[in-house]
């Protein structure tokens, strides 16, 4: 339907306020229907005189002929009907036609988003570049009361089975810090869509391709908070398939957050032998699979679950294949610590067929490989759990831990401790500041805000997003020597994502550096036994930013 044909249809003449065109119309829609009544007449009588026959046990070899003749004039009168009635007035193109057709299909979908959304107080924020996958097209929005934003997925499926849309029902009463809340739904009227809270943060891979590898006290943290939202999901009888580093976010809250579900899986496919009452994720179709989401597998996927080319466990019981899950999830958990604590994939490759030959490699017996990788872990606990989380065999791997419980237990004394006895000064003042006052980044860059010239390149979005990072890009700063590749990173003026730090001065990161310290010094108790440490700091990465400054001039 072209757009000049649009502009006729009822819902067009409503929407624009021409209601008395729209009820003409309406009307002359119902005479065009009744004359298209004497051609259901002519056919409904046939068929009455075939059903006649039949009844009389007297139809011949000729009566399924008679009946595929009343079929096919009907299909043909139907579709006459489509495209010379309804179409003229009416928007009557099919879900699956609406999908595809992506000349208007935005601005339709964006038109009812905002209608629909109205009653529930969000906007779409026009300064957000919608994202589109296989399975959704995603939005931000904004709540002007709360000044919160949130995400409005649109599911691309022309259907919803009712199983799925009770799954979805039942995503809604989730409640645990660290799992992505759904706050609302729309699973009644195409295009369906849900609404969840927005994450002001990166994902780790992006986050740690930046600022690199973290402490492993910051690791346990991490790991101890991703086990506890998968263990409770488990409970939930949720099979979550998300345990990747692209799909793990870092809030503005230095949390972790995941979210209960893959858009991907709904409705496309289902286990074998699934119980009506399951809360369980529907089984992802291969053919429906992205690149990425299957090299993720490849990277992050359990020896169990890669061979099953990430497809989900099929199993009678449900309870078996919650267990095959969470033995298959401590794999992956090991996997995330391994990229954290080091910085790189253990499974590395910039080809699909590098990862898949490093990670055959890595099985071997008595592999160099494997000897060589793990050797890039640090000296310590966590290390040691995460090489016991990466062993191959599932039942091994369940001798040490039987469930993610288990594994929670094991984290939880690394989480008590505010830093390692290993940590220069500089480090060990920094996480007792964190430790002593959860809101030392936003004090920290508040003060920055108020005193710095350039307070206007900063919008309230940027500040929220910027907060997350700067605890990562303040550890850069504080090992700069040891991390000059990724100082190099954030300050190169030839990296198209960060030339936007080339126009400050020297004096700038001098004033940023400064507030630093006298942040530091109004939480860290022990300020002044480590005074000189940080002083001595801050004019290192003066003399690290001057020297990267003047090599890419």
């Amino acid at each position: 339907m072209d757009q000049t044909a649009n502009q006729h249809t009822i819902e067009y003449l409503i929407k624009n306020g021409r209601l008395q065109d729209a009820l003409e119309t309406m009307g002359t829609f119902f005479d065009q229907c009744e004359k298209k009544r004497n051609a259901l007449i002519s056919l409904n009588s046939q068929m009455a005189g075939l059903q006649r026959i039949k009844e009389a046990n007297a139809i011949g070899p000729d009566g399924t002929y008679e009946e595929n003749k009343i079929k096919m004039n009907f299909q043909s009168m139907l579709m006459d009907f489509r495209r010379e009635v309804l179409a003229e007035y009416f928007d009557i193109r099919g879900h699956t036609e609406f999908f595809n057709n992506v000349s208007d299909r935005d601005s339709v979908i964006q038109e009812i988003l905002d209608l629909r959304l109205l009653p529930k107080r969000y906007m779409r924020d026009d300064t957000w570049q919608k994202r589109e996958g296989n399975s959704s097209i995603i939005y931000r929005l904004h709540n002007p009361d709360t000044k919160r934003h949130a995400i409005a997925m649109v599911i691309k499926l022309p259907e919803l089975i009712e199983e799925v849309k009770r799954d979805i029902e039942h995503l809604t009463y989730l409640k645990h810090r660290n799992v992505i809340k759904l706050i609302d739904h729309e699973t009644g009227a195409f295009p369906y869509f849900i609404i969840t809270e927005y994450v002001y943060g990166e994902n780790l891979t992006d986050a740690i391709a930046l600022v690199g590898p973290r402490q492993p006290a910051q690791v346990a943290d991490w790991l101890y908070q991703l086990t506890d939202a998968l263990d409770y999901l488990r409970h939930k009888r949720i099979l979550h398939t998300n345990v990747r580093p692209s799909k793990i976010y870092v809030d503005d809250e230095w949390q972790i957050m995941i979210s209960p579900f893959d858009l991907i899986k709904l409705g496309i496919g289902q286990p074998k032998n699934r119980d009506a009452s399951s809360t369980a994720a529907p089984r992802e179709n291969p053919a429906e699979r992205t690149f990425f989401r299957y090299r993720d597998v490849c990277q992050y996927g359990s020896p169990e679950l890669f061979e099953r080319d990430g497809e989900s466990f099929e199993e009678t019981d449900e309870n078996g294949i919650l267990d095959k899950m969470c033995l298959s999830d401590l794999y992956s958990i090991g996997l995330v610590g391994y990229m954290l604590l080091t910085g790189e994939h253990l499974f590395e490759g910039k080809y699909m067929h590098e990862i898949l030959q490093n990670r055959r490699k890595f099985q071997e017996k008595n592999s160099a490989y494997k000897t060589a990788k793990l050797d890039k872990l640090p000296d310590d606990e966590l290390s040691n759990i995460v090489r016991q989380l990466i062993v191959e065999n599932p039942k091994e791997r369940s001798v040490v831990f039987g469930d993610l419980h288990q594994l929670l237990a094991t984290l939880n004394p690394l989480t008590r401790r505010n830093h390692y006895s290993e940590e220069a000064s500089v480090r060990q003042s920094y996480r007792r500041c964190l430790s002593r006052n959860r809101e030392f980044i936003n004090d920290f860059y508040n003060a920055f805000l108020k005193e710095t010239p350039h307070k206007t390149d900063f919008s309230v979005m940027a500040q929220k997003r910027q907060s997350v990072m700067l605890q990562m890009a303040i550890d850069v700063l504080i090992d700069g020597e040891n991390k000059q590749e990724y100082l190099r990173n954030i300050m190169n003026p030839t990296n198209p994502e960060r030339n936007k730090h080339a126009k400050y001065s020297e004096d700038d990161f001098k004033h940023f550096l400064e507030i630093l310290v006298k942040t530091v010094e109004k939480n860290d108790p022990k300020y002044e036994d480590v005074r000189q440490a940080w002083l001595n700091m801050c004019e290192k990465t003066l003399i690290l930013i001057q020297n990267i400054r003047k090599t890419t001039v």
